[in-house]
């Protein structure tokens, strides 16, 4: 039996996802997801220069939706400080 991925609606304005919220939807362990933003699978925000990451609903969902029809993933992570977005 296969599980299906969950997916979020975006909203107005985005919300973002801590890694372990993204884990938990994807149903893998947070160092999987720390491992997909450090291989380039998953671009995600650095907040404030310490070591927790940031991760766009929308980018989650690509991500998601990659996962679910075994297409692989070739974008580069962005791992910017979450202050760069926010100028």
């Amino acid at each position: 039996m296969e599980t299906q991925k969950q997916t979020l609606a975006p909203a107005a304005v985005e919300d973002f996802l801590t890694v372990s919220q993204a884990a938990e939807l994807l149903k893998v362990c947070s160092v999987t997801v720390r491992r997909m933003i450090q291989n380039g699978q998953l671009n995600a925000y650095r907040l404030f220069g310490r070591g927790m990451f940031r991760i766009r609903v929308s980018e989650f969902n690509r991500l998601a939706k990659q996962l679910e029809t075994g297409q692989q993933t070739t974008e580069t992570a962005s791992t910017q400080p979450l202050e760069e977005l926010l100028k």
